[in-house]
């Protein structure tokens, strides 16, 4: 028999359709990327039940209270399920892991679709003359149903994080897992077209195939693309210039979707799922850039206001390089009419800077109490490489510079972000700049669980990560102090940090934790510095009795004692809230999870319940 695209002995369209007929039929194989999306869609349809409980369960707190008092086992059913989906797998070198509970959901759904795919038989046909080898083809389709879902989980606007409440930055590792599944089902896809032509030719009979037709063409781009976008996509690759990164990975998504169109064609209806993700993106696109315009309402006529304090290089002053990091902070703070809760974040472009770059903050402040009035957005941004130096040094060059200032006085107003006061001549000296600048604000993205619902809250930062935990403590606290339905009795703040100047330079934000002591809610302080002694005098007098100097805290004994006095004063729930370092917020996790199992023994005593809610900082 002569084999090739063009051979004299390829049988009819008829033959080759009766010779499919029981065999992974051609003509039915568009049910594969209708089952992933059926499939897909049942797994969000579950997150979104857990969404929508939880939430009316914050509008309800004590009716949620009474039936959870009133359920058989739902406490421990509940204990269970926590215990296995908080814990953390140690990582291992570069290699890191999620938590069980994103791992189970993310490899359950890969190793279900491969052996799906390497189930069905034939793989292949007589001959290729025959037709298109069926596990090419599934696995083709199966690929195309991931496409939407994909890209769905890649933007930050999109209709996951409306449903479940997971905001984008924690569906990441879905995104991150989907594509890989993506790229192991493409090479699936690529290698019988290869084998089986030059098993019955050679590679002569390879390459009249791939010359025979524009689809081995630009299916050839897109598997190159889409390797080129999952290796690049690594925590490695991003860390070394994660600004280059973003960048070439909108671009190089772009030539993959126009690829696949390309590749795709009418075949089976496959290009319907590619055009699903380029509505999705497009909806991403035009909802984001409305945002912005009513976010950044006011910066066509003000400029975002950024302050960068740092210590300044004075004698008898010595300060390791991870100390002099923690001082080098650069305060934003910009007008706004946009409404956020506490835990949110936004990401602010600086067109002077770099227009291209877009990058996620925190937000510290708390929106105006007045619905009507504009409120005060303040971040507070740790300098690293890249983008934040460049904005350091941009404020530091400002002839606006000013030394040992007085609150306010840098804008002739005293006003929530304002630099903290330098009064005393014991304090180490600091060097305070600021300057305006144009900024772009796109949010509030983010959801973070409400504290209020639970008789005692944990809240532990480690460094900066404090900026996320303080604006939610803040909002607890003062609506507590309003009389709103808070069931919260008891708040134990833990704060670590290498340098105690990073918990001087937020007191802005700390003091009316510090402030609030006394009132409807017991609040306990802990803090942490890794300095061996101390480097600054804090501005409120009673903080340098309070801070544990040269060392760091022991975060599995604070939380066992947390769980113990909570079960002591009669507390049922209690919750959890981290955000820091990723070694912080597993060692916080993992203890949330082995208390779990207590709760499932019964025996931790009247504590039935413990909900976790970590923001990795190094994420």
């Amino acid at each position: 028999m002569i084999h090739g695209p063009d051979s004299p002995d390829a049988p009819s369209r008829a033959q080759k359709i009766q010779a499919m007929i029981g065999r992974d039929n051609w003509y039915e194989a568009d049910k594969y990327p209708k089952i992933i999306t059926y499939v897909l869609c049942a797994i969000i349809g579950v997150a979104t039940i857990s969404h929508i409980l939880l939430r009316s369960r914050e509008w309800f707190p004590k009716t949620w209270n009474k039936i959870k008092r009133n359920t058989p086992f739902g406490d421990r059913l509940t204990a269970l399920r926590r215990g296995i989906v908080y814990y953390n797998p140690p990582d291992i070198g570069f290699i890191r892991f999620p938590s069980m509970g994103s791992m189970i959901v993310v490899f359950s759904f890969c190793l279900s679709v491969i052996v799906w795919a390497f189930s069905i038989k034939p793989y292949y046909r007589l001959t290729h003359e025959w037709g298109t080898p069926p596990l090419a083809v599934r696995t083709g389709m199966m690929g195309a149903g991931l496409v939407p879902f994909i890209v769905c989980l890649a933007v930050k606007v999109n209709p996951i994080s409306v449903l479940t409440g997971l905001s984008h930055d924690k569906l990441q590792v879905f995104h991150q897992w989907l594509s890989r599944l993506f790229l192991f089902l493409s090479v699936v896809h690529t290698i019988p077209f290869i084998y089986q032509p030059n098993k019955e030719g050679g590679l002569k009979n390879v390459h009249a195939y791939f010359m025979s037709d524009p689809i081995y063409w630009n299916g050839t781009a897109a598997l190159i693309l889409l390797i080129w976008i999952v290796a690049t996509g690594t925590r490695i690759f991003r860390q070394m210039s994660y600004e280059f990164f973003v960048i070439q990975h909108i671009v190089t998504s772009v030539g993959l979707l126009a690829c696949l169109i390309l590749h795709f064609e009418d075949i089976l209806y496959s290009y319907l799922w590619v055009w699903a993700a380029i509505a999705i993106w497009a909806f991403a696109i035009t909802a984001r850039t409305c945002m912005v315009i009513f976010s950044s309402e006011f910066v066509f006529a003000k400029r975002a206001e950024l302050n960068v304090q740092s210590l300044a290089c004075t004698a008898g002053v010595s300060l390791n390089e991870e100390e002099q990091r923690d001082v080098e902070l650069v305060r934003i703070s910009m007008s706004t009419p946009i409404r956020w809760k506490p835990g949110q974040h936004v990401y602010m472009r600086f067109p002077s800077i770099n227009a291209l770059e877009n990058h996620p903050f925190t937000i510290v402040s708390l929106p105006s109490r007045a619905q009507s009035c504009p409120s005060e957005m303040t971040v507070i941004v740790r300098v690293f490489n890249g983008m934040t130096k460049r904005l350091f040094q941009r404020a530091k060059a400002s002839e606006e510079g000013v030394c040992g200032c007085e609150e306010g006085q840098i804008d002739g107003r005293k006003r929530e972000g304002s630099l903290p006061s330098q009064q005393s001549n014991d304090h180490v000296p600091f060097s305070a700049h600021t300057t305006r600048i144009l900024a772009f604000v796109d949010g509030p993205y983010g959801r973070t669980n409400d504290p209020a619902i639970y008789e005692s809250a944990t809240f532990v930062a480690g460094g900066s990560g404090a900026g996320f935990i303080l604006p939610i403590i803040n909002d607890l606290v003062r609506r507590a102090k309003s009389g709103k339905n808070v069931l919260t009795k008891r708040i134990h703040f833990v704060w670590a940090a290498r340098s105690s100047n990073i918990i001087n330079w937020m007191m802005d934000y700390f003091s009316e934790v510090l402030d609030s002591r006394g009132g409807p809610i017991d609040i306990v302080i802990s803090l942490y510095s890794s300095s061996p002694e101390a480097t600054v005098k804090f501005e409120r007098e009673e903080l340098n009795t309070m801070v544990n100097f040269g060392r760091r805290p022991d975060l599995p004994s604070i939380l066992a004692q947390e769980f113990a006095e909570a079960s002591n004063l009669g507390y049922g729930s209690m919750g959890v809230y981290t955000s820091g370092p990723r070694s912080l917020t597993h060692t916080v996790s993992n203890s949330v999870a082995a208390v779990q199992w207590q709760i499932l023994k019964g025996a931790s005593g009247s504590l039935k319940e413990v909900k976790l809610e970590a923001e990795d900082g190094e994420m």
